[in-house]
């Protein structure tokens, strides 16, 4: 929470690798500690489907897979297609 804060009151660019280089790392390293827990809690499950019971394993995962498109897929879709991060059609999502 204390980062969150951190970013939100420092980081003034809309689009997160025109962000200082802390900013970049730092939502990097959260993605990927994030995403290496998730995995250690599937394999913990003896029986893999059953990770599809779990209530709390499925909203972590729909909360990783959220993190994951916009830390690393979404960044991939903005530089090769040449648009600005705040020209994206973001506005059904408002």
């Amino acid at each position: 929470a204390v980062y969150m804060g951190v970013e939100a009151e420092l980081n003034k660019e809309d689009f997160l690798y025109d962000g200082h280089w802390i900013f970049v790392a730092s939502e990097n390293a959260f993605c990927t500690i994030f995403l290496l827990e998730l995995l250690v809690r599937f394999f913990a499950f003896r029986v893999k489907r059953d990770c599809l019971k779990d209530f709390w394993f499925k909203f972590d995962a729909g909360l990783v897979l959220l993190m994951t498109f916009e830390v690393w897929l979404l960044p991939v879709f903005v530089i090769l297609s040449g648009m600005e991060g705040t020209t994206l059609p973001t506005g059904p999502l408002r």
